[in-house]
């Protein structure tokens, strides 16, 4: 039995959702897999971009080789190290040789890295895909089945390449000739928001290559393993209204007082989109002076 209510264009990923409802449905049936692992993992976008990490697509826009953006990776990473001890505990700073502990950890700071961040939750997705930084725009939902991308990429690359460990037990991670494979990694060390927003991430030994494009070409989304669901832009709203009431704020998604702001200004902005507002009258703080 097909997951989605009603067929999906011939050999396309997309699928419109038409409200909450039926986002709640096509979740429950999506949570198959171990209690330890979920089979799918997902990425909401609040409008629809490519599936690039932000450091290829610094190297797409300045036209880089993949020498020059290997190059520029490790000098990124090198700046990085040198001043993490001041902000992050001792016991979240990877070893000076784990280049992918680094990447998550710069990642998880908000510098470009080739990871591209997903979640194990379809509600967190939806969260980020129901942003309204882009309030004119369709979000979308991305969905793929971890396992059967897995079992492609074993098929089509040499033991080296089918695998993360692999792919950095080989070197390929630093080759500017790496296959264009793509796995789906955890931090081995994981910090709050990384937690509170079940993260998983993307990466390619090919540091120019297209993830979207590398699931595009392994899997087919007739058989249901790989999906974008489409989050029409008059629905951001209530579906932040409604994961607000299941506790998906910015506040439980970014733990620590900058999250706390997210959440107010989340809540100040669904107030505006929410249409005119009574006034009931203006009651002060219980704590302020007669």
């Amino acid at each position: 039995m097909s997951v989605f209510p009603s067929a999906m264009p011939a050999g396309s990923p997309d699928y419109r959702l038409s409200d909450w409802a039926e986002f709640l449905r096509i979740a429950a049936a999506l949570d198959i897999g171990s209690p330890l692992r979920s089979a799918f993992v997902f990425r909401g976008q609040s409008r629809d971009w490519p599936l690039l990490p932000s450091l290829t697509r610094v190297a797409k826009k300045y036209e880089w080789t993949a020498s020059q953006a290997l190059f520029v990776e490790s000098r990124a990473v090198a700046h990085f190290r040198t001043s993490a001890h001041l902000y992050v505990p001792v016991s979240g700073i990877p070893k000076a040789w784990d280049y992918m502990g680094w990447w998550h950890l710069m990642q998880h700071f908000g510098a470009p890295t080739r990871l591209l961040d997903w979640t194990d939750s379809p509600y967190v997705a939806a969260y980020f895909a129901a942003d309204t930084t882009n309030e004119e725009d369709d979000g979308v939902i991305w969905g793929v089945h971890g396992g059967l991308l897995g079992k492609a990429m074993r098929a089509q690359y040499p033991e080296g390449a089918s695998t993360a460990e692999g792919a950095r037990r080989t070197g390929l991670y630093l080759n500017q000739d790496a296959p264009l494979a793509l796995h789906f990694v955890r931090a081995r060390i994981q910090a709050e928001r990384m937690t509170a927003q079940q993260t998983a991430c993307s990466v390619s030994p090919q540091i120019l290559g297209d993830h979207g494009s590398v699931v595009a070409g392994a899997l087919e989304p007739e058989l249901e393993c790989y999906f974008k669901l489409i989050l029409p832009a008059e629905q951001k709203p209530t579906f932040l209204l409604r994961l607000r009431r299941m506790n998906m704020t910015a506040h439980a998604l970014f733990p620590g007082v900058d999250g706390l702001g997210r959440s107010v200004r989340e809540l100040v902005n669904m107030a505006g989109l929410q249409g005119p507002i009574e006034e009931p009258g203006i009651e002060p703080p219980e704590d302020s002076p007669n």
